[in-house]
């Protein structure tokens, strides 16, 4: 996705894949934005639990699209 998508991987992106891999596994669903957003805020900080910051790391994939495409594990994609 992110060569589609353009887009060098940084720290800040892995932070964001792997919060949503490891709430996928829990949850087995992608949460809704507005549930990512907050749940993103309480575990790496309000600064970056906004819709704001995934759109700066991630300019041309909108969140719901993000959530979608990154909750994928192994060959089970949702």
């Amino acid at each position: 996705m992110a060569v589609e998508e353009k887009v060098d991987l940084t720290d800040s992106h892995w932070e964001v894949v792997n919060f949503l891999r490891e709430y996928y596994a829990e949850y087995q669903i992608a949460p809704a934005v507005r549930v990512l957003t907050k749940a993103i805020g309480k575990k790496l900080g309000p600064e970056k639990g906004n819709n704001k910051y995934l759109y700066e790391l991630f300019p041309t994939a909108p969140p719901s699209r993000l959530v979608r495409s990154l909750a994928c594990q192994a060959d089970r994609c949702i």
